[in-house]
């Protein structure tokens, strides 16, 4: 096994024998940023006034409290929730708040879906309903003997009017449930 060499200086991937793990740069990066936002929600001043003001060496800075000389432009923070006057809310309440949100949205999406699915069954029981319809028609208008079953499970033959009825029947169905 090679022996590593501590890192002098530069970007992680300049050094062929790093000791940070592959991307370690950019973890503890991400690390300090959570812990900076982390602390800005947390932080009391966070409905409280702010001031704006450049020191002496002309760095522009931003207190709390006014500087020495008296010399600072007032600047008034929005607290978390973005309504004026309301309290800053802590990340517990932010993290209920985002969880109630997902839960919401998925329940929103499960709604959805089988409000979807239940429309692809109605339109296939639809489908299935129009093709039934029309072959009973093309049954009835051939001139072929037509008949059903009836309570003993004999069969019945249609006459002409009961015939006629069956076809008025079946064409009104198809008027109504049936796209052209």
């Amino acid at each position: 096994m090679e022996h590593l060499k501590p890192r002098t200086s530069g970007p992680p991937h300049a050094h062929p024998n790093r000791t940070l793990p592959a991307g370690g740069g950019h973890a503890w990066r991400r690390i300090r940023l959570l812990a900076a936002v982390l602390f800005g929600l947390a932080h009391p001043a966070a409905g409280q006034q702010i001031y704006k003001w450049v020191d002496d060496k002309g760095v522009t800075q931003y207190t709390t409290t006014p500087p020495p000389g008296g010399k600072a432009q007032t600047i008034r923070a929005q607290p978390a929730t973005g309504k004026p006057g309301a309290e800053p809310r802590s990340w517990q309440d932010q993290e209920i708040e985002f969880r109630a949100r997902q839960v919401e949205r998925a329940e929103a999406e499960h709604k959805r879906q089988q409000a979807e699915s239940r429309a692809r069954r109605e339109a296939a029981l639809r489908r299935e309903s129009c093709i039934d319809a029309h072959r009973n028609l093309q049954s009835l208008q051939q001139q072929r003997p037509v008949y059903a079953m009836n309570d003993k499970g004999e069969r019945q033959y249609l006459d002409d009017a009961q015939r006629a009825e069956a076809v008025r029947k079946s064409k009104a169905f198809i008027d109504r449930e049936c796209p052209k």
